[in-house]
């Protein structure tokens, strides 16, 4: 079994790393700094723009205390050229990014894990957005009458990064317990196929009769619908429509024209109308009741402030401090020793083998 504590990682991003792979490179060093890994992450001169995403003020943004956490930073107006490199030959791995040039940075390690926005050396920059844009995955969100959304935050970026790491634990179990062992191997991750993984269901539609996967709107089956406090999304199988119907007891679901669901498809806005009906004098929470009440995946809009307080996440411990700022983060979703990976949970020995 691998023992993260026993790993030290550098992030280790060119001058010019576009915005997404700073995000994924970043996940993917604070996966590992939450298992207990030692990971380093190198700043130029100019300071980390992932700072100023979202800042207010002259603090730093939620973004880079949510991915710095756990994390020691080596300035490179502090660290030169020959103590770089010096760290990275006594690091388990380093993880990097082409630059614009098409080259990663040349550092020593018997692992490197290159990210990319493109594949087969392409080093153009460019945007979650607009690779997800190039990739399909624009046309399945939102309202086909409006302009395309990008999702929100960061979700493409995490996915590469969350990538990133599985490539980069395989090439650490192969080194340890495979025939791999004492062969220099190089993990390669790019955002386009990361995207294109997501959105793996469009890709078997152009070769069929089946209509290509679009923008539904107002005409897909799952809305997100008004209620007294906000909004609920309507999320259900077929199984779920006697449930809701039950639920809501609102004669009108119960209209034989809506008992099928190739009927119910071709009159989305009206059922989505009917169930909003029902929802204009009732609170998110109140939704949230019936919902576990009658077994049905109705998702209540939160707010991130409303969501630490609740009850599941709560239970859970699922938010902590971020380490760095006030920020309160998502931790992983696992158990060590019966805890939430965290300072207590981590090896203190391995804290300041960077300043050896």
């Amino acid at each position: 079994m691998l023992h993260a504590t026993n790993y030290t990682l550098l992030e280790a991003p060119t001058p010019d790393c576009p915005l997404p792979l700073r995000v994924a490179m970043a996940m993917t060093g604070r996966i590992a700094a939450d298992l207990g890994a030692n990971v380093l992450r190198v700043e130029g001169g100019c300071g980390d723009p992932l700072r100023s995403v979202g800042a207010q003020g002259n603090d730093d943004g939620a973004l880079f205390s949510f991915l710095s956490a756990r994390k020691s930073t080596l300035h490179m107006a502090e660290v030169s050229g020959s103590a770089l490199m010096a760290i990275a030959a006594d690091t388990d791995a380093v993880i990097t990014n082409k630059g614009l040039g098409g080259e990663a940075l040349a550092l020593p390690s018997d692992i490197v894990v290159e990210l990319s926005c493109f594949a087969n050396d392409d080093a153009r920059k460019a945007s979650e957005f607009t690779v997800a844009a190039l990739a399909g995955l624009l046309s399945m969100v939102g309202d086909p009458d409006r302009q395309p959304l990008r999702l929100a935050g960061h979700q493409p970026a995490y996915a590469l990064g969350l990538s990133a790491f599985l490539g980069l634990s395989s090439a650490l179990f192969g080194r340890e317990f495979g025939e791999r062992a004492g062969q220099r191997e190089v993990v390669r991750a790019n955002l386009m196929d990361t995207i294109v993984w997501l959105n793996w269901k469009a890709i078997p539609m152009p070769g069929t009769d089946a209509e290509p996967l679009m923008r539904a709107g107002t005409s897909g089956e799952w809305q997100v619908v008004r209620c007294a406090d906000g909004y609920v999304a309507i999320v259900y199988q077929e199984a779920d429509w006697e449930r809701l119907c039950k639920a809501l007891n609102d004669p009108r679901l119960s209209d034989p024209a809506l008992a099928l669901r190739a009927d119910r498809l071709r009159a989305s806005k009206r059922v989505a109308a009917l169930i909003e009906d029902n929802f204009t004098d009732m609170s998110r929470a109140d939704i949230r009741r019936m919902a576990l009440d009658h077994r049905l995946p109705l998702g209540p809009v939160w707010s991130p402030e409303e969501l630490f307080d609740d009850p599941q996440c709560t239970e859970r411990d699922f938010f902590a401090a971020a380490q760095i700022g006030s920020a309160r983060v998502p931790g992983l979703p696992l158990l060590m020793n019966g805890k939430r990976p965290g300072p207590d949970t981590v090896d203190a020995a391995i804290i300041g083998r960077a300043t050896r």
